[in-house]
């Protein structure tokens, strides 16, 4: 959910020409594998040139995180980048000095079910083709898809269940449910059923939606 709105928060930045290499503080609080792929968009970032250096840093859970952003803003040191969840935006929007919002943290709920996973080892997949399914296209069951829980992120009534694929090739898959279903535990093996007709299959050539298989 986070990561699309850091990413438009930094496009003003790295536009700016540099002399030296410039360091960019990015405090988060993404753990597991959410923290992972954090350290891999600024690791490959750090790899693609040599005028920033993205420097991620964990500030524990989202309100110790919001709690060291506003500090660290009233006393003129804020980091480059702070994620903050959605009860705080408008505290960083109305604060003294004013913090830059990118305009899509407010759809924040709906940008969580933007997060379709692409998988290269889906069942039944020919050759060629990437699947995706939605977040919300996915319920849990006592069949399907086989994942191991490796982080789940709570949204209010909601929540975003990762899950590592079993079936080869140790891809993530995103899930959603409500508060009406028990919260896996880490490293608990659950089933994922694809709803009916909710399946998109991408030829990964041309990138393309297919039908079909």
């Amino acid at each position: 959910m986070k990561m699309k709105l850091v990413t438009l928060a930094l496009a003003g930045i790295f536009s700016l020409p540099a002399l030296a290499q410039t360091e960019i503080q990015w405090w988060h609080s993404m753990t597991a594998v959410n923290g992972e792929v954090v350290n891999d968009l600024a690791k490959n970032f750090n790899a693609s040139q040599s005028n920033f250096k993205i420097v991620p840093i964990f500030k524990g859970t989202y309100d110790e995180s919001f709690t060291a952003a506003v500090a660290a803003h009233r006393a003129g040191n804020a980091p480059h980048i702070s994620q903050v969840f959605e009860v705080g935006t408008a505290t960083m929007m109305a604060s003294k000095g004013r913090a830059n919002v990118p305009e899509l943290s407010f759809i924040s709920g709906e940008c969580a079910m933007m997060t379709t996973s692409m998988l290269k080892h889906a069942p039944d997949a020919r050759p060629g083709t990437i699947t995706g399914v939605r977040p919300e296209h996915l319920d849990i069951g006592p069949t399907g898809w086989a994942l191991k829980v490796e982080a789940v992120e709570l949204l209010g009534a909601e929540r975003l269940v990762y899950g590592r694929w079993q079936h080869g090739g140790g891809e993530v898959v995103v899930l959603r449910t409500d508060e009406s279903h028990v919260v896996p535990g880490l490293g608990q093996t659950i089933h994922a059923q694809p709803r009916p007709g909710k399946i998109h299959w991408l030829n990964t050539a041309s990138g393309q939606r297919k039908d079909a298989p």
